[in-house]
Parts: structure tokens; sequence; C-alpha cells
């Protein structure tokens, strides 16, 4: 059984809103749905890991979506990028699970990625110009594998994939992975369409 991962709690300092709550028109799709939407196919249930700002407008959001349960930060671990997300997810389901990752600012993932990712036992998605991106990926770990690195101060999710020795998968364009960091390269890819 796999249990989906989404990371929504980043603070989205150079997009200058919540990138979880972002929608480019009041038609579309906040991205933190898009991501749920995408997911939902490949795994029995989503945990949308969220800080203690945007915890309370994502919980009204999916209140209604059974599949989907939105946790934030636990204590001692809050803000700690998304280890920290790992971290409270992980606190759930014991003692190792089996996860599918992806952060919310993906909204272009071609949901292939999922699919390819989910058929292996482990791995990250890396693109053609072999850019990582640790942040869609699927592998199994503990809360206590968790916790050892976050006790050591180390927050890279890097770090935690080398040491689990998670295998880097390759993905053309046509599968779309850009994560998005500021609105300027969201118009900057739309320009390019």
């Amino acid at each position: 059984m796999t249990i989906g991962i989404i990371l929504a709690g980043g603070k989205s300092r150079r997009f200058g809103e919540d990138k979880a709550l972002y929608r480019e028109n009041k038609h579309e799709q906040t991205w933190v749905e898009k991501a749920a939407d995408k997911m939902s196919v490949f795994v029995s249930r989503i945990y949308v890991a969220a800080n203690t700002r945007n915890y309370h407008a994502l919980t009204q959001l999916f209140m209604e979506e059974s599949k989907v349960e939105v946790l934030q930060d636990q204590p001692p671990y809050l803000d700690k990028g998304p280890l920290g997300g790992l971290y409270a997810v992980s606190s759930l389901c014991q003692p190792t699970c089996d996860y599918l990752i992806m952060s919310v600012d993906y909204p272009l993932l071609a949901p292939s990625v999922l699919e390819k990712l989910v058929a292996v036992p482990s791995g990250y998605a890396v693109d053609e110009d072999g850019n990582p991106h640790y942040t869609i990926a699927h592998y199994a770990f503990s809360n206590s594998e968790v916790k050892q690195q976050l006790r050591k101060g180390d927050l890279r999710l890097q770090n935690f994939i080398a040491r689990k020795k998670i295998v880097p998968l390759p993905f053309d364009r046509q599968q779309v992975l850009i994560n998005f960091n500021t609105k300027e390269e969201i118009m900057n890819c739309n320009g390019q369409k």
C-alpha cells in the first residue's frame, strides 16, 4: 500500500504568496488540488504536509475529500522544510511505509512521472539535463530515520535520499519536471508554449 505525501509547507518567499493555494486564474484549481488529483490514482491515502500558516486554509480546501488529510508540522520539528513534512506524516504510519512524494510547485507535472515512480521500489526524478528533483520521489522510510537526520540538524532532503541509496530515474521534457519558485518563471514558461 503506497501513501501519498504532498509537500505544501514551504514559505514561498520568492513566490510572494503561498504556492499551495496559488491558482493562475479564479477558474483553475489550486496547485495543491492539482497535485492531489494527479496523485490520487496511485495511492491509497494522501497526506498534505502543511505549515502552521496554511494549515487551516488547506484543511478547508480538502474538507470533503475522504482520501486526503492535511497535517501540519509536528513539534519539535516545525518549519524544517520537506523533512519536517516527512516527519509529520511518518509519525502516523509506523514502523515503515511506502510513500509517493510530490511538492506542490510542479503544477505541470505529467501523471506519467508518478506512474513510472510508483512502478519501481524506489527512485527520484531527474530531468534530461541531469538535474535532480528530490521532491518528486517514491521510497519507503520510517519516522525514526527522518528523526535521526533532523536531530543532527541536517535538513537536506538530498542527504536523506543519498543515505537511503534511492536511485535517480530519468525523465524527458514531455513529462514537465519544472518547479516554479517565482511568478516570473510561470510567465516565461507560458511564453514558451
